[in-house]
């Protein structure tokens, strides 16, 4: 098997695993969630829940440093009324992906050298199949994965 020259998978699945971690986890901060973080959430998913976004990137690198750069969105959805519950999971969302002192663990050969939180936004939307009002948010991370043994 190859070693993936644009780290998708490897940066998705750090995330979803420290989002999902007992320690620096979604629900350490929030704990309405019930698990439900989804890189594909199912039909009709129970309020609320995180969704892993699109993700849009470039190469940052040259020659001598293999650095790939990532803006990956993360999107909440909450059935509560008013923005409060929609709120409070970014909040915890941001402390998850950035509270620890240490950079997110990521599969070898790759290691994340930069992780900030960049922009957000926070709006109410009807769902298609019915007139039921949510509460959506996004959250978008940079995210700098350099290929260690390039």
């Amino acid at each position: 098997m190859s070693v993936e020259l644009v780290p998708l998978a490897a940066l998705q699945e750090a995330i979803f695993q420290r989002l999902t971690d007992a320690t620096y986890g979604v629900e350490t901060f929030f704990t309405n969630l019930d698990g439900r973080i989804y890189d594909d959430a199912p039909d009709s998913p129970e309020f609320p829940y995180i969704d892993l976004g699109i993700v849009t990137f470039d190469n940052d690198g040259s020659k001598s440093r293999n650095v790939s750069s990532f803006e990956h969105a993360i999107h909440v959805y909450s059935g509560a009324a008013g923005m409060k519950e929609a709120n409070q999971i970014v909040d915890a969302i941001v402390r998850s992906l950035t509270t620890s002192e240490e950079l997110l663990p990521i599969a070898a050969p790759f290691q994340i050298v930069k992780s900030m939180w960049v922009s957000g936004e926070a709006f109410k939307e009807r769902e298609e199949q019915s007139e039921y009002i949510v509460r959506h948010a996004i959250i978008r991370f940079e995210f700098q994965v350099q290929n260690v043994t390039s």
